[in-house]
Formats: C-alpha cells, sequence, structure tokens
C-alpha cells in the first residue's frame, strides 16, 4: 500500500507553482504516519518524474513539458509541518517542489502535473496536483 495526500492550487498565469504532498509506502523507512504507512526517505528512491499537461489545450493527454526534478531537491527525510502545509493537518508533508512560471502559459487554463516516483524496491508511487492558472485583473 502507498498513499499520497497532496494538495490543490492556484495561482496567476506565469507564475512559478509549487506542489507538496506526504508521500507513505509500507517498504519506505521514515516514521510510521498512523493508518498510513511509513514516510518515504531520500534513501527509499531511485527515481522520480514530473510532467505537466494543460487540460485545456486541443491534446490535453500530451505533455507541454517535462521539468527537471531530483530526489534530493523534493523529498525530506523529515515529515515538515509548516505554514505552507499546516493547513492541510498538523502531520506534515515530505515532498515539495516547484515548476517555472514559463510552464504556466495559459490563463483560464488547469494543468496538471503528475510525479513519478520509483523506490528502491521497485515499487511506483503516481500522484498528480492540479494547478488552475488565472489571469490578472487589469490595473
Amino acid at each position: 500500500m502507498h498513499l499520497v495526500i497532496a494538495s490543490r492550487s492556484r495561482g496567476p498565469v506565469g507564475n512559478d507553482a509549487s506542489f507538496q504532498a506526504r508521500v507513505v509506502a509500507k517498504d519506505a523507512t521514515g516514521s510510521t504516519v498512523t493508518d498510513e504507512g511509513k514516510a518515504v526517505r531520500q534513501a527509499d528512491c531511485s527515481s522520480i518524474t514530473c510532467t505537466v499537461y494543460d487540460l485545456n489545450s486541443s491534446t490535453p493527454g500530451t505533455a507541454v513539458a517535462t521539468p527537471s526534478i531530483t530526489i534530493a531537491g523534493a523529498i525530506s527525510d523529515t515529515l515538515t509541518d509548516d505554514a505552507i502545509w499546516l493547513p492541510n493537518d498538523s502531520v506534515g508533508r515530505n515532498f515539495l517542489h516547484t515548476v517555472a512560471g514559463s510552464i504556466i502559459t495559459a490563463a483560464g487554463h488547469t494543468y496538471r502535473v503528475v510525479y513519478t516516483l520509483t523506490l528502491t524496491g521497485g515499487t511506483v508511487i503516481k500522484w498528480g496536483h492540479e494547478h488552475a492558472a488565472v489571469g490578472l485583473a487589469p490595473a
């Protein structure tokens, strides 16, 4: 069993968007999260990828970008329940990644950001975030 508690977001078109999650798996080695499993740590991971789709484009199933991501840059060995995560719960997150605003280019569009994480034991965990890109009000 593996579980991801992910976040949803909304922000101005052209701005960077950060995505966070709590990623747990039965074969992870981090702290136990009650009723979920163990938190994934960097040493548990062998690879991670990110793919972005524009759900409102004429080809919503075709990736618009595959942003760079590293295990060390996205996975934390400890759960963090800072002000960014706290509205979700008090347990915390162990995943944080930012997609460049240059990818989020169409106001009124919803982007799906899909992460695929492969653990050292071969378990594949896939999850997605949706980000609504909104236009700015005229000055």
